[in-house]
């Protein structure tokens, strides 16, 4: 969403449906955006900011339950697949993210919610997750590949097609994310940041690719 000429909520809705793109993640409970996918079955990756961790991370389940409450039992036609705990929290605030993820376990489970808790990970704190964790289950989002147009559609049709079959030893499909939905021209970081969309902000395509 880091863009100022990006097409309106309803008409990305509509941009998913009619190319067969099934899932979408938003990184903050963007209330237009929750609007749009009510009863559209599209399955949505839901953010905690990081700027929230913190209060979460509390003894309290007060700011748990609140973001449970207000945006994934409010939304109940919204078809959520997953809770992200924040996003490629630095060193600096990775203390709050443990205590953070298990308050949102704890209370998917005390609302017989089916919802998920996952974690995008920041590079430079793997070590440290995997010796808390034993046994992770791994989503690979697909982001800063190419240098060249020509590059990025080789990669993204061969991707696509490998996540179908999955590898000799797991034969099935793999779950993936594609990132990101459009070019973002008012985001941060080096310029070819900017580009990483499958759709020009015209939401006309940028590869042929098949989702089906």
């Amino acid at each position: 969403m880091l863009g100022d000429n990006l097409p309106p909520p309803n008409e990305v809705v509509a941009l998913y449906q009619s190319n067969n793109i099934q899932r979408m993640r938003l990184y903050d409970p963007n209330q237009a955006a929750l609007q749009v996918l009510k009863g559209s079955n599209i399955e949505v990756m839901l953010a905690v900011p990081n700027n929230q961790l913190q209060s979460i991370a509390s003894e309290d389940l007060t700011a748990a339950n609140n973001f449970v409450n207000t945006y994934v039992v409010a939304n109940k036609d919204i078809n959520f697949k997953y809770i992200a705990v924040g996003n490629e929290v630095d060193l600096q605030d990775f203390q709050y993210f443990f205590p953070a993820m298990r308050k949102f376990t704890g209370q998917s489970r005390q609302l017989a919610y089916k919802t998920k808790s996952s974690y995008v990970q920041n590079p430079d704190t793997i070590s440290l997750s995997y010796a808390l964790f034993t046994s992770l289950s791994v989503v690979v989002q697909d982001g800063d590949f190419a240098s060249t147009t020509e590059n990025a559609q080789t990669y993204y049709a061969d991707l696509v097609q490998h996540v179908k079959t999955g590898t000799p030893r797991r034969p099935m499909p793999i779950e993936t994310d594609l990132f990101a939905m459009f070019d973002e021209d008012t985001k941060d970081g080096p310029e070819r940041e900017k580009h990483f969309g499958l759709f020009s902000p015209n939401k006309q395509p940028k590869y042929q690719l098949s989702f089906t």
